[in-house]
């Protein structure tokens, strides 16, 4: 189960998604996908370079249970509702960007 991604508050036009779909993984592809988390040291709950101990972390940010799923889950778009993410996408971060010169 994955959330939707964000979007502006009461603007329904700005989701331009189709739907939803999901590429089944075999046993060995979860596997390869744990030890590509493994490697990536930053999601440890501890260094092993330094000796620092294992800390707890909530399960809800616990990237080795949330990863192991059956399956790879991508949202769905036409080509013209890519080009209009990009263009909202556009819009919204030159707005910031000329909010943030102010």
């Amino acid at each position: 189960m994955m959330g939707l991604p964000a979007w502006a508050k009461g603007d329904d036009d700005m989701l331009h998604l189709t739907g939803l779909y999901s590429h089944p993984l075999t046993t060995e592809e979860q596997n390869q996908k744990l030890v590509a988390l493994e490697s990536m040291h930053d999601l440890r709950p501890f260094d092993l370079r330094d000796g620092s101990p294992p800390v707890e972390i909530p399960p809800l940010y616990d990237y080795f249970r949330r990863a192991g799923r059956p399956n790879e889950v991508f949202f769905v778009t036409t080509v013209d509702g890519a080009e209009r993410i990009y263009e909202d996408f556009l819009a919204i971060y030159e707005e910031n960007i000329r909010d943030s010169n102010c």
